[in-house]
């Protein structure tokens, strides 16, 4: 591993592919294995799932204790005819980060934090199930020798940190169009709450604070991902980077009944004007008009046979076409030029290109969704209002080509979505709501949070089936659209909020 990690030196003890990706297996002086995947694109190293693992050597009946577990675990055995030799395996989480060495760093530490607190507490109560643990480095050469001499040591820890797509027990559910649900928390009386996905397709989250939306939102969107559908999130707050993470809230997860370890998500992160741009093509001239304060009906017909002349990347080449036709009124054309050379000076590359959908909304894994995060911090409601809109016609354009589908190809979550209207009505917030409606045909269904509902307009709360208002900390009412309704004690969610 290029990153020079803490707790070293570390050794590298197997170097290879697994499932088309590189893969190491590295050992510290502790003795502790971490296992990293590498997810790259093209030669670049874009992400890496981690997990670590203590290994003990075992006399007695493991596999009875390990049944008792409630964390990842692999019982080794070799026998060579006249000994046998049996080893324990304990995994910690598993981790997707970025590959940017002081995330790598700090998500390292943590499980090697995981694994040698859970090692110390295997150690004792394995001995109330007389089985006798002693970790790896307290082992005799021989016994050392025998695990790493193991052919199938290496492929089987390696399919432990594979297991970004282990079954969660929380994405199961008896019923349901998708076969899957949200565990939203418990009742006041202490019964455990949970719906089907289905009921969240298009959802509103209001009142309360915004950490307290973003709360509720975060366990919809993660349940969404547990179902292996992909989540696009815009992130005015830098709130959902923090989904990559395991929270640190184990004990108050069990309180609401939820059995399996805090995790995180496979995530990628989306800047504007970087990576994600307002493709001049998906927007209504109408609204880029009126949002720069134009009324002009010979501008706009001139703007729109600039468009026609083909695909356009950006403002330049729009205003290039625009010079390159034939009209009586140079004028108007020479006006239209220098506003979108200052727009474009406002926006600096915000309008150079389109994107690449696929990539925004692809399932990389087999059994869990990724989430791709779009920054959008220190952008304006004018040029927010602009991305939404053609964001979300590429989407349409993108997921049309595939045929209509009931079942959910993608959640989009937007959790400030009043800012959008902060700005008097216009076409471009108008074309967005009409792309909102008609994203359900495709299978695209959104959860969108906002400060008080009545900021919004009247057609986008009509869209919204499900409403839900949280009405103090972790206090909420839900309205379904099939008249049930109800109070709840939300559930804290498997990954790291903001406050964590």
């Amino acid at each position: 591993m290029k990153f020079k990690l803490r707790n070293g030196p570390w050794k590298t003890i197997f170097e290879g592919k697994f499932q088309e990706h590189k893969m190491e297996i590295l050992m510290n002086p502790e003795q502790v294995m971490l296992v990293a995947i590498y997810e790259k694109e093209g030669e670049e190293t874009v992400g890496v799932i981690l997990q670590s693992f203590a290994v003990f050597s075992a006399v007695g009946e493991a596999e009875t204790f390990i049944e008792s577990l409630q964390k990842e675990a692999i019982i080794l055995s070799r026998h060579d005819g006249k000994h046998t030799v049996q080893f324990l395996a304990i995994a910690s989480k598993h981790v997707y980060v970025k590959a940017e060495e002081q995330k790598i760093l700090e998500a390292v530490d943590e499980l090697l934090e995981n694994v040698s607190g859970s090692g110390n507490k295997i150690e004792s109560v394995a001995k109330s199930f007389e089985l006798q643990l002693t970790p790896l480095k307290k082992c005799s050469s021989a016994i050392k020798q025998s695990f790493f001499s193991q052919p199938f040591v290496i492929p089987m820890l390696a399919k432990e940190a594979k297991r970004i797509e282990i079954e969660q027990e929380e994405a199961q559910v008896n019923s349901g169009t998708e076969g899957a649900a949200v565990i939203l928390g418990t009742s006041k009386a202490g019964k455990q709450i949970k719906e089907p996905l289905q009921m969240f397709q298009r959802t509103i989250v209001s009142d309360g604070t915004m950490q307290q939306r973003e709360e509720f939102i975060r366990i919809i969107a993660e349940s969404f991902l547990l179902a292996n559908t992909p989540v696009l999130i815009f992130d005015e707050n830098n709130s959902f980077l923090s989904l990559a993470h395991p929270a640190k809230n184990f004990l108050e997860l069990q309180t609401h009944g939820i059995q399996i370890d805090p995790m995180g998500f496979p995530t990628k992160e989306f800047k504007v004007a970087k990576s994600i741009k307002i493709n001049i093509n998906c927007i209504n001239s109408d609204g880029l008009m009126q949002l720069f304060g134009w009324s002009d009906e010979e501008a706009k017909k001139i703007i729109v046979e600039g468009l026609k002349k083909g695909n356009v990347k950006g403002l330049e080449q729009l205003s290039d076409n625009i010079e390159s036709l034939e009209t009586e009124n140079s004028f108007l054309k020479k006006r239209i030029e220098r506003v979108l050379n200052l727009i474009n000076i406002r926006y600096p590359q915000m309008f150079d290109g389109d994107n690449n959908i696929a990539e925004i909304v692809e399932r990389k894994f087999q059994k869990i969704g990724r989430a791709s995060i779009v920054n959008m911090e220190k952008i304006d409601p004018r040029a927010l209002t602009l991305l939404l809109e053609s964001l979300s016609t590429e989407l349409i354009n993108f997921f049309s080509k595939k045929g209509e589908e009931k079942t959910t190809r993608l959640l989009v979550v937007i959790p400030k979505i009043e800012r959008i209207f902060m700005i008097k009505e216009n076409f471009a917030l108008k074309e967005f709501i009409r792309m909102l409606t008609e994203m359900k045909r495709f299978g695209i269904n959104f959860i969108i949070g906002t400060d008080r509902r009545n900021d919004l307009s009247k057609e986008l709360l009509q869209l919204c089936e499900t409403k839900a208002s949280i009405i103090k900390e972790n206090d909420a009412a839900i309205d379904f659209p099939n008249s049930k309704n109800y109070r709840i004690l939300v559930r804290p969610s498997l990954s790291r909020g903001n406050e964590e």
